[in-house]
């Protein structure tokens, strides 16, 4: 995770300014008044074409243009430069040149904080930006000022139940549960429910995606009791709302069957009922006349995955994995889709997330023999065979002191995954890899990262 502090941002604030003056201000210094208002306006019509046509580059430009033409005129308003440099800070935040966005949203910023004060609404939205460029950026940390900083901003401006502000508290709160900040994230998962809650009193559908992101992060919190009774209440509610088909239910489901396969430890109520909700998936897709093959695909590959993890019926898992490699097989468009969840290996039981004992012994062995280490990569080579187990298991980069090598290989060894597909049969995939980056310093409270990818040996 990369971090920046608000004070490395100043300097390279002040060094775009100066370079947007040098760079513009000689060209369009003598121009007619009149001439420069029809260059703005020119400048503008590009940007907003540009920025419908998601051509974020061109917009970047066209606005480096706008800001041109308005630092020519002489007494040129600030605030419409602030407003401009915020408007190059989005559109360079969309075209991926993160660094860039940050800058020049700052520069806004400072620019409007002049004009206005640090509560004006016109700050709302480069508030929002550098948070969300920063997020993108992965400086996790200095986002979270910024998301807070534009949430206080909002509440004095907008009050307290705008769509916007409950779009920010749920940015916000995924910051924090990806920083790890569990407490603060669930606090701001609910301030984000209740924002809907309020602005749609009356319309149960549009608060479930907000009330099923309570229920995860509570799960993420150790609420187990609460995470279990919000999913019910949940599925009442659509119920309710719409019907016992509604198709609002496929993803609830899907959340909910995620959510008892890792709290049920093996208990086989908790199986039995997860395989109830999954099979009642199928049927509604099946059922419900507004369904899309994509709604059926999701529903029998749900069910597959489940098969896969849960029993050792693999015919049965192809057969649900099957029907879904049908569904997906009647356009082009829907190809697309099924070869990114069917053609390839999906691993499906990731390793659990907290630090195994025999990591803490290869600390203990590291530090008899005075190695400094500032984190220890493991990466291991398999095929997945047609059954979608692993097979072929090779080790590509040890542990220093080789003690988790044969470790890792069981570890491995008890991997089930989603199997490769060709023309609906499941096939053997070779050369796949997994590979887990520990940070030792953080190693008594993080089980570290872990990634699985194909054609990587």
């Amino acid at each position: 995770m990369r971090t920046r502090t608000a004070g490395q941002y100043h300097s390279l604030v002040y060094v775009t300014s100066v370079l947007v003056c040098v760079l513009f201000f000689p060209t369009y210094a003598t121009a007619d008044p009149k001439l420069a208002d029809d260059g703005l306006a020119e400048a503008a019509l590009q940007y907003r074409q540009a920025m419908e046509g998601e051509l974020y580059g061109e917009a970047a430009d066209a606005t480096k243009l706008y800001i041109g033409r308005l630092l020519s005129s002489p007494d040129y308003d600030k605030r419409q430069w602030g407003d401009a440099l915020a408007r190059l800070g989005e559109a360079q935040r969309l075209s991926g040149d993160f660094d860039a966005a940050i800058e020049n949203y700052s520069l806004a910023i400072e620019v409007l904080e002049e004009q206005t004060d640090r509560l004006n609404d016109s700050l709302i939205e480069p508030l929002l930006g550098i948070a969300r460029a920063q997020k993108d950026a992965g400086y996790l940390r200095d986002a979270v000022s910024n998301y807070k900083r534009s949430v206080h901003v909002q509440q004095v401006n907008t009050g307290l139940h705008s769509i916007l502000l409950a779009e920010t508290l749920d940015e916000l709160s995924d910051v924090f549960y990806e920083i790890g900040d569990y407490r603060r994230a669930n606090g701001v998962r609910q301030s984000h429910v209740a924002v809907y809650s309020q602005n749609y009193p009356d319309d149960y559908l549009k608060q479930v995606d907000a009330r099923v992101k309570q229920a995860v992060m509570l799960h993420a919190t150790g609420k187990t009791v609460d995470a279990n009774f919000q999913y019910n209440r949940i599925i009442s509610g659509i119920e309710s709302a719409d019907s016992g088909r509604s198709l609002e239910l496929l993803p609830v489901i899907f959340s909910y069957v995620d959510f008892l396969q890792k709290t049920s430890s093996g208990a086989r109520k908790f199986n039995d009922k997860a395989r109830r909700f999954l099979r009642r998936a199928i049927h509604i897709a099946e059922k419900n006349k507004n369904a899309t093959p994509v709604d059926r695909a999701s529903a029998y590959i749900a069910l597959g995955d489940y098969i896969s993890v849960q029993t050792a019926d693999r015919d049965a898992a192809a057969r649900y994995y099957q029907k879904a490699w049908f569904e997906l097989s009647q356009s082009d468009e829907l190809i697309l889709v099924r070869d990114q969840h069917l053609s390839r290996p999906k691993l499906l039981n990731p390793v659990p997330a907290d630090t195994p004992p025999a990591m803490l012994k290869v600390l203990r062995l590291a530090e008899a023999n005075n190695d400094s280490l500032s984190s220890i990569r493991l990466a291991v080579g398999f095929d997945v065979d047609s059954s979608g187990r692993a097979d072929n298991i090779r080790v590509l980069e040890g542990d220093p002191t080789g003690y988790l090598d044969p470790i890792l290989v069981r570890t491995v060894k008890m991997f089930a995954f989603r199997p490769g597909f060709v023309d609906a049969e499941p096939v053997n995939v070779s050369n796949q890899m997994y590979v887990i980056d520990y940070p030792v310093a953080d190693m008594n409270v993080d089980f570290g990262q872990n990634s699985f990818s194909q054609g990587a040996n």
